[in-house]
Order: structure tokens, then sequence, then C-alpha cells
């Protein structure tokens, strides 16, 4: 870690060397997420970046809500008190409708390097010899599985999951990729493994054999892990789970489990979810997810009204065992007493699926001999909650090329790996050079860039609706949490309303 203190203040030295004046003094706002980053952020532009340049940066940490309220404003207003704004990946689609993120492929910003051939998840030697010798930043550097949903639009989900990233070489540029976040399953070491411990004959083969290997990978497991958890600890709910309907809170719980019981929500290029979000797998998926509250009973029954706040708390005071959460929180569960060391995370589980495929190149539609060929693998079909937060330019500052050498040095390698190596910041880069680094820090890290490259990330609705879809999912999945309606009435609501709403948006293909 010495060596890489040391690392770290040679690449703040050679910044502050490679600045040849002084600007004028100036400040930069930022409309800024409540993060762990965020306050290692400031501390490192109050401490480099001013005394360097003479700007100086004030980052206004906001509450999700609050974030999005303020953001309004600033749109609705027209306001150009904020320089910079963070936003949430589902909130592009309505920022660039309202024209309020600086285009960043333009002369004065990306210029040339907005567009690169060079569209992999992969760092080349080219670009290792780029980085050496330039001290700008380019578009190439960034991850485009991580980037492309949270900058670039308009682009298909369909797309990005494929990694078919060519397709969008010429899509504008409106921000730069803030954070890095995908849900993760994160438990509680000590409850679950005392669990298995402690479990007794005769169950115990059972448990052994076919759970403790494998509930962190499938759901079943997990579901049968959570009862044995309640089993040995009563009064501890085997799983958390956010069941609200504020801020998508069902959403964030339910999605990845429709996903990896192979359903979607829409088809995308033609904006049209009946028949798609009401399909029998997504009935199956919800059905699934209910039965944790009605039938199974391995979540509190306040968990019908429970958001992030209160899934923390009940983690972080031992009242339940296991979860979906962001990576944001780990720091914060890290830090209690009662939960530090105790801790633990995985790559979100999957339901076992059937591959079918063919060992030769030829059709099996149209040959027989083709049709004797075909070999079927079983799998586990995973998926997470794409989450990651993007900044951009207001483009009603009068500040913007000083907001555009803010996020030059900010996304520069060596405030990145700064940004990496804080404790506690829980920090992942999107730079292709620094994967290595963001993986190998810590365990929650690793999980979560592990989950990028399985190609197992998805997002939600990519267009200026998003909110207005979220929120009527979010109502009937909610009812059927409760049993209230059945999962098929309220999917079969769910897609009669969002299809409703869609089809009478401007931009809706014809």
């Amino acid at each position: 870690m010495r060596r890489i203190a040391i690392q770290i203040l040679w690449m703040h030295v050679l910044f502050l060397l490679s600045v040849l004046a002084e600007e004028p003094k100036i400040t930069l706002h930022v409309l800024a997420f409540d993060r762990p980053q965020t306050q290692f952020e400031q501390r490192l532009a109050d401490t480099t970046f001013t005394p360097a340049t003479g700007i100086k940066v004030i980052l206004e940490t906001n509450s999700f809500s609050e974030m999005e309220r303020k953001l309004g404003e600033t749109i609705g207003g027209k306001e150009p008190r904020y320089d910079l704004v963070h936003y949430d990946y589902q909130w592009l689609g309505r920022l660039v409708a309202a024209q309020a993120l600086e285009k960043l492929d333009g002369a004065d910003y990306f210029g040339e390097d907005a567009c690169s051939a060079r569209v992999t998840n992969e760092w080349n030697e080219m670009e290792a010899v780029a980085a050496s010798t330039n001290a700008g930043i380019a578009f190439a550097d960034f991850r485009p599985a991580i980037t492309f949903r949270l900058v670039k639009y308009p682009t298909t989900e369909n797309d990005i999951v494929h990694r078919k990233f060519d397709r969008y070489l010429n899509a504008p540029i409106y921000g730069m990729p803030w954070s890095t976040a995908a849900q993760v399953l994160v438990y509680r070491d000590d409850l679950v493994a005392s669990s298995f411990a402690k479990v007794q004959p005769p169950v115990a083969e059972f448990y052994r054999s076919s759970v403790e290997p494998n509930w962190k990978d499938q759901w079943q497991f997990l579901v049968s892990a959570a009862g044995l958890v309640q089993i040995v600890h009563p009064g501890v709910n085997g799983v958390f789970a956010r069941g609200s309907t504020s801020h998508d809170g069902i959403l964030q719980d339910f999605l990845p489990i429709l996903w990896s019981f192979g359903g979607d929500i829409c088809d995308e290029a033609h904006w049209k979810t009946e028949g798609i979000l009401n399909s029998d797998s997504n009935v199956k998926a919800l059905q699934f997810f209910c039965e944790w509250n009605a039938k199974k009973k391995i979540v509190s029954p306040d968990s019908v009204n429970w958001g992030v706040a209160e899934v923390v708390d009940a983690l972080g005071e031992g009242r339940a065992a296991m979860g979906q959460l962001w990576p944001y929180y780990g720091p914060l569960l890290e830090g209690r007493p009662k939960t530090a060391g105790r801790i633990g995370y995985a790559i979100m589980p999957g339901v076992t699926a059937v591959v079918i495929q063919s060992r030769s190149n030829e059709s099996a539609l149209t040959s027989l001999d083709a049709l004797k060929k075909l070999e079927t693998r079983t799998t586990i079909r995973r998926a997470t909650l794409y989450g990651c937060e993007g900044v951009g330019i207001n483009s009603f500052s009068k500040q913007k090329q000083a907001a555009w050498k803010y996020l030059q040095w900010l996304f520069s390698r060596h405030t990145q790996l700064a940004l990496i190596y804080e404790k506690g910041s829980a920090f992942c880069s999107a730079r292709k050079d620094l994967a290595g680094e963001s993986r190998s820090f810590n365990q929650l890290n690793r999980v979560v860039m592990e989950q990028f490259e399985a190609g197992i990330v998805r997002s939600s609705w990519n267009n200026p609706l998003a909110a207005q879809l979220d929120k009527v999912l979010a109502l009937e999945c909610n009812l059927a949490f409760r049993g209230v309606k059945t999962p098929k009435e309220a999917l079969n609501a769910a897609a009669m309303q969002t299809q409703a709403i869609l089809d009478d948006h401007v931009e809706r293909p014809k």
C-alpha cells in the first residue's frame, strides 16, 4: 500500500507541474449525489485541483429525492446555478429532451476523440501509449459496457447487452461515468455460516450437499438458505426485500429476478410492452418473488413498505440475513460495530436454464443433419440491475470551459486511481486501464466488476418516460407482493397502462 500511496502522490505532483499558469479565481458548483466517494472527491479537489488551477469546486451533496427535485428546478428554470450535475442513468432521456446537458463530442470537448473504432471493454497497447503521452482524456479510455447506457443517447439495451457497441459510435455524448454500480448479493456471513453449521439431521445432508454449495448461485437455493436461517435464528428474517413503490423500491428487487427467469420488460425498438411485460415467464418470476412474503414468509411482513433505509438497518442490526443492495451502502454497513467483518458479497444468483446450440454453422431450421448435431447444456442465467450515475455539464452554465477542465482532471488516471484506493469510497473506475485496480481493491469492488465483465448487468427503461413507466410497474408489483392482486392481474394491468403511456408519446416510433 505504501508503494501505491507514493505512486498516487507522484501522479499528483506531475499534474501540478503540468499546469503552466493559474487561472483566474472562479467557483464551480456541482449538484452531487451523497455517495461515499463524494467526500473523497471533494477532498482531492481541495488539495490538488484548486491549488493547481485556481478553480474552487463545491460539491453540494443531496439525497436521491432531493437530487431529482433540484434537477427538475434547474431544467424548468434553465438555471445556471450549477455548472455540473450528477444524474441517474434513467434521467438521461429526460435531460436530453430538455436540452439540459452540454454535448461533449464537439470541438471544445472530446473533439476527434469522441468517436473511436476501439469500442471494446479491453485496453490495448495503442491506448496505453496514448495514455502515457497525453495529459487529456479520450472517450475510448472508458468501458462501453459501463458508459454507453449512461452518457450516450439514444441507445438500445438489447444492443448493449449483446455488446453491439459499434452501432453507437456516432451517438452524442452527454456526460461522463461518475459512479460504477450494479446491485450485488450482500449477506451476513455470521448468520448464514452458523445456520449451516447447526443444521440437524435428517435434513443436514440436503442442506450441506445441495443448498450450501449453491445458495449464492441459484434463487431457489437462496430461498432454502433463507428458510434455514429463520429456523436456526428465530426472530431473524432470511431475506430482506424493498417492497415499497417509492424510488422504484420493489423494482430493484424484482427486475433481476424477472430477467433471470428469461423475461423482459419491453420491445425497445417498437415501444411495446403488451405481451412482453405480462409474459408467462414474467408472471412466474413475480409469483416466485411474491411467495417470499405470502407463502415462504422469509421476509418481514413490513417489507411491503420498506425502502433502502429499512433494509440497511435490518441487515446492520441482524434482523435479516441477505438480499440485494447497491454497493455504495457497503462502507456504511462495514463501519457499524455489529456488522464490521461480518458482511459478505457475491454475484447475483440466477435460474438454471437449458441452452440449445449447434455444433456446426449450418442452420437447424433448414437441415436435418444440422438438427441432429444440436447440443444442449445447462447454465445459470443471471441478471443484476445497472445503477451507474453520470456527471454532465449544465448547458445553462456560464463556466463550461472551467467545468470541462474539472472533468478532465476528475477522469484522469491519477485522480481515478486515488479514488479507488480511498478506503470507504466503494469506488470502481470505468477506465479500461484501471479495471484491474478496481477489481483487486476489495471483495465488494471485485464482485461489481465481475458482474460487468460477465455481461449480466441490465438496465430498465431508456427513454424520457422512464419515471412514469417505473411508477406504474412498481405500483402493480407492490399490489401483487401484498397479495391484493395475483401476479398475472398485476402484470396485465402494468402492461396495459405502460403501453398507453408509450403510445401517447411524441417520440414513439411510427
